[in-house]
């Protein structure tokens, strides 16, 4: 367990395991790290998995207000810059936080889980506007490249 500094000089409480190339797992809302410790264990014997609390949780500071996502990006950046890592994980929330963060930072790797839940989120039928217009969002994205050789 490492302290480091946040942009705004408050303190972010990181946790590492494990060795090999860096990974940082951005956690979902309304949970904590402790969610994500078996998984980051089942990687350690491949990657150094870097987990940090979100702003307002556990060993997190507490949210400034107004919050903004620009706090969890800010607070992305420091764990990047310190851990020299460029290859995240976004749950939930995180996943949010991670995709917009990879506008911005130099970020090589990007893996992101969303589990849709059917009762909020229906799919609308095969064959309809409405699901071609979500597929046309989807693929617009492109496909998953990898960066060039070095």
């Amino acid at each position: 367990m490492e302290q480091i500094k946040a942009q705004d000089g408050a303190s972010i409480v990181l946790h590492s395991t494990g060795s090999g190339p860096g990974l940082l797992v951005v956690h979902g809302g309304g949970v904590t790290i402790d969610v994500y410790r078996r998984f980051a264990a089942r990687l350690a014997d491949r990657f150094t998995v870097h987990l940090y609390n979100r702003r307002g949780r556990a060993d997190a500071p507490a949210r400034s207000l107004p919050y903004t996502v620009d706090q969890d990006i800010a607070d992305l950046t420091a764990v990047l810059e310190y851990t020299g890592t460029r290859n995240v994980i976004g749950h939930s929330g995180g996943a949010f936080i991670a995709l917009t963060a990879a506008l911005r930072l130099p970020i090589d790797r990007l893996a992101l889980y969303v589990r849709w839940s059917q009762s909020a989120a229906p799919s609308p039928p095969r064959g309809s506007t409405a699901h071609a217009r979500r597929h046309a969002q989807v693929t617009s994205l492109g496909p998953w490249r990898s960066p060039a050789p070095a």
